[in-house]
């Protein structure tokens, strides 16, 4: 599940190490000194835990400088960043986006006709960590998918993906895309039985690789045009 803010904090320190700890300049002079941090002991890495402290650096004139740090302990490419059930189904008007129950009916305006008052399906998205890009492609669950919208992409057949997606930049948390039935080709999915396949690219994830990609399947749903 996702934390709310702030997160637990742990009395844990990292280690840092200075290849220099005195050194003696003249005016114009500069001289380079190696940093070798050592993370906290201790620390869960699936919970990328986050560490930071600064460096003092004091002059014998009497000037002082300080350097911040930053580390992070844990891979964020390897961290998961969207869960297997993290997508379901809710309602456009309802602020706290509750799941609605698998296989509900829509009744959705016209092609075209849709308002920001309409009540229409929408799919919920809730991110574990933020994602570059979030792919949702919609799967007719019809025994006879319409032959002219349907194609393939990565094994399942899809009638595209909802108009405006793929979806760039999801943040962590609760990402909602209410649905008024049109598609990514601009045309409008017909009324029937579907499903959304969503993928989320992992933190410094290549597109072009399937295993950088976290996959979550939502409930069903019907959608009928008014």
């Amino acid at each position: 599940s996702v934390q709310p803010f702030p997160n637990e904090a742990v009395k844990a320190a990292a280690t840092i190490k200075l290849s220099e700890t005195s050194v003696t300049l003249d005016g114009g002079q500069s001289k380079s000194i190696s940093v070798s941090p050592t993370p906290p002991q201790g620390l869960d890495a699936k919970r990328l835990a986050l560490w930071s402290g600064y460096i003092v650096i004091n002059g014998t004139d009497g000037t002082s400088l300080s350097l911040p740090y930053q580390g992070l302990t844990g891979s964020l490419h390897k961290s998961v960043v969207l869960g297997a059930d993290n997508t379901w189904i809710s309602k456009s008007t309802d602020k706290k986006s509750n799941p609605v129950p698998p296989n509900s009916t829509f009744l959705i305006p016209a092609p075209g006709n849709a308002g920001s008052n309409d009540t229409l399906p929408q799919l919920t998205v809730a991110l574990y960590l933020g994602s570059r890009k979030v792919r949702a492609d919609i799967v007719p669950l019809t025994t006879c998918p319409p032959k002219n919208l349907t194609t393939e992409f990565q094994g399942i057949k899809t009638i595209g993906q909802p108009y405006n997606f793929p979806a760039l930049w999801g943040t962590r948390g609760l990402n909602n895309f209410p649905w008024d039935g049109r598609l990514d080709s601009g045309n409008y999915a017909p009324p029937g039985k579907y499903r959304f396949v969503v993928r989320a690219l992992r933190i410094f994830g290549d597109e072009k690789k399937k295993e950088d990609w976290d996959v979550s399947t939502s409930p069903a749903l019907h959608i009928k045009y008014q």
